[in-house]
């Protein structure tokens, strides 16, 4: 309870894993609609907003940035 108010203790394993869980469905959604921008800005929430691990994220969304070949 905060200020007489009920609040998630994301500080606790499980809600934790929960709240990242929630992230990970969210962000497949997004990425299903093609909403790319919105997919990407999820996984920054979750991964600086709950630190949800970056492992759990990346075969949605690879960390690597794209590269562009100079080849025609």
């Amino acid at each position: 309870m905060t200020q007489g108010q009920p609040r998630l203790n994301s500080d606790c394993v499980i809600v934790h894993n929960h709240i990242c869980s929630a992230y990970y469905g969210l962000i497949q959604v997004f990425l299903e609609t093609k909403q790319f921008d919105m997919a990407k800005q999820t996984r920054q929430n979750a991964l600086q907003g709950y630190h949800c691990p970056t492992e759990s994220f990346q075969q949605l969304i690879p960390d690597q940035p794209t590269t562009v070949s100079s080849k025609p």
